[in-house]
């Protein structure tokens, strides 16, 4: 599965790469592209491992909002 999720807070190549980071960490998730001049992050997952709420809840455990 895709989506696109809109984040705020992102302002450089560094916040992209601890978005990132965080997302891909999760056990399901193939592949993140945070996008920090878009306010997204397009994420990649398998959804019968990983839920739309624990990608959110990762992206703002480090500090970002997720809309």
């Amino acid at each position: 599965m895709e989506k696109v999720f809109m984040v705020e807070g992102m302002m450089c190549g560094n916040c992209e790469k601890r978005v990132n980071n965080a997302v891909t960490a999760l056990d399901g998730v193939s592949e993140c592209k945070a996008n920090a001049q878009e306010n997204n992050a397009t994420v990649i997952f398998d959804s019968s491992k990983v839920s739309e709420d624990q990608i959110k809840e990762a992206i703002e455990e480090i500090g970002y909002d997720v809309k």
